[in-house]
């Protein structure tokens, strides 16, 4: 028997929309699609470009969220979204477009005769381009998101669509025992660390979400929170959080050439503090990590999982910062792995 679920590439400007873009995606998993959000992606160059064209080219639909902000640009001044928008037209993509409140405002000040920054002047450009206009469906008392996306999926003809397909007997088999080793799903138990400081430990859990076939498994989504370690307990080989100092992060990932791992994260940190000399303050914060699949037991032909990842962490808004991350399939694994090279670190929180 045959199951299959679509997926829906969500495109929006990330910060400006966060509440509009958490209903849409909340619409699409009630109604059993798969949301693409690869917006938690900073594209700053056409090649980058290449891995979002590629997963528009494997979603079924293509949904733009139309907010206040036209956003950061291109060389030739035009916006990654506007971008997203006009290579989904040219694939034909079944589109949706949701014009927000705060776009129909935006519309309206002009209307008043109000000055516009540059920015805004784009994006109400953008908003009328002809194309767009004719799959643009707006936001009302009356008509929440919710209520757009339940009435367009209704209507919306899904035959020819590819869609995402899970059979009994569908499964490569022998390409995942062969591939095992690139098998990332799961639950791991992550570490930060800054060089030369030794104040600065942070862990905790990280899911990790991955379509595991030959078709999607270089898709990855991580989902974890973060806790200031504050001692450790030898005799357990455990360590010790401050749940108090906690920061929740997420983020779309890209596995490339079957080894490397990079993704764009948001995280949100609940409380203030110091690491030294740099001081944490509350709020969003955007960054980039890098990471590699690290184990020596493992080569290309395997039926063994992927035990650790190593790599970094770059906070990128709104202060830089950077330090060393580490994930792990089991937790004493960690604990042996900062015993073995990071003991200074470990034995300042005895």
């Amino acid at each position: 028997m045959e199951y299959k679920k679509y997926s829906a590439f969500v495109s929006s400007h990330f910060t400006s929309l966060k509440k509009e873009r958490t209903e849409l995606i909340s619409g699409l998993l009630d109604a059993q699609m798969i949301p693409i959000c690869m917006e938690h992606f900073t594209v700053t160059t056409s090649e980058k470009f290449d891995d979002i064209k590629e997963l528009i080219d494997q979603s079924d639909l293509f949904i733009l969220l139309l907010g206040k902000v036209y956003g950061s640009c291109d060389e030739q001044g035009v916006s990654w979204t506007e971008r997203e928008f006009d290579y989904a037209h040219q694939q034909n993509k079944k589109t949706l477009i949701i014009r927000t409140k705060a776009y129909q405002k935006l519309e309206a000040d002009e209307k008043k005769g109000m000055e516009l920054n540059e920015d805004q002047k784009k994006q109400l450009r953008f908003g009328r381009n002809r194309e767009l206009c004719s799959f643009a469906q707006d936001v009302t008392n009356d008509r929440s998101i919710s209520r757009i996306l339940q009435q367009f999926l209704s209507g919306v003809n899904l035959q020819g669509c590819k869609g995402w397909v899970r059979r009994s007997d569908s499964f490569d088999e022998e390409w995942q025992n062969k591939h095992r080793y690139l098998d990332l799903s799961g639950k791991w138990y992550h570490v930060h660390l800054k060089e030369n400081d030794v104040s600065y430990m942070r862990a905790g859990e990280v899911q990790i979400t991955q379509n595991f076939t030959p078709e999607q498994y270089k898709t990855l989504h991580f989902s974890a929170n973060n806790y200031n370690v504050v001692k450790i307990d030898a005799e357990k080989e455990k360590l010790i959080f401050d749940k108090m100092k906690r920061t929740s992060w997420d983020g779309d990932y890209i596995i490339k050439d079957d080894k490397h791992i990079r993704g764009v994260y948001f995280a949100e940190r609940y409380f203030k503090g110091e690491y030294g000399e740099w001081k944490a303050e509350k709020g969003i914060y955007i960054g980039i990590h890098l990471l590699d699949i690290v184990d020596e037991d493992n080569d290309e032909d395997t039926t063994d999982r992927t035990q650790m990842l190593a790599g970094s962490f770059n906070d990128a808004f709104p202060a830089l910062k950077s330090g060393d991350l580490f994930l792990f399939r089991d937790k004493k694994m960690r604990y042996q792995f900062l015993l073995d090279h990071f003991e200074e670190t470990l034995r300042s929180k005895t």
